[in-house]
């Protein structure tokens, strides 16, 4: 399950929990600080020169585009690889996406110009670059609106139940 996050409401710390193959490097141990939707900062072991410089190639590199899903029944995962082909690593655990968000995940979005996708939330940027944060060790809840958790992903599992 996928969806284009506001650009703007981010706020925090994401530590990767795999390591993210781009052109010509490996990031090991990426770590992002956000304020306001926007990477502040960007921490790696290795590889974080390359995320630092591809977050800077427009205004909207440095914001979310992009949140996705995955739990422990995802084939790919299941083979405890990386393929080092974000196409197919993306598919291993949940993630999320520096960069250009997608318009046809709000209602209407594709029949929007950029500046009014712009006020919908959705991020523009040449860059899309998805990155693991899930996991066996991630727990995911939503929070209401009344600050209530809700589990979705429990110990790499799913945990929806109705409301």
């Amino acid at each position: 399950m996928f969806t284009t996050p506001d650009r703007v409401r981010a706020d925090g710390v994401v530590r990767a929990t795999i390591d993210l193959a781009l052109p010509a490097t490996i990031v090991r141990d990426l770590e992002l600080r956000f304020e306001h939707g926007r990477i502040v900062g960007v921490e790696a072991s290795a590889g974080g020169e390359f995320v630092r410089a591809e977050t800077g190639t427009d205004e909207g590199a440095a914001r979310l585009g992009e949140l996705a899903l995955v739990d422990g029944t995802s084939r790919v995962g299941r083979l405890g690889r990386i393929f080092y082909n974000g196409l197919f690593d993306e598919n291993a655990a949940s993630h999320l996406a520096y960069g250009s968000g997608f318009a046809y995940c709000v209602e209407g979005g594709e029949a929007l110009n950029e500046s009014e996708l712009q006020a919908a939330g959705v991020n523009q940027s040449s860059v899309h670059t998805d990155f693991m944060v899930g996991g066996p060790e991630v727990d995911v809840f939503g929070v209401s609106a009344e600050g209530d958790r809700h589990p979705i992903i429990v110990a790499n599992q799913w945990r929806l139940a109705s409301a």
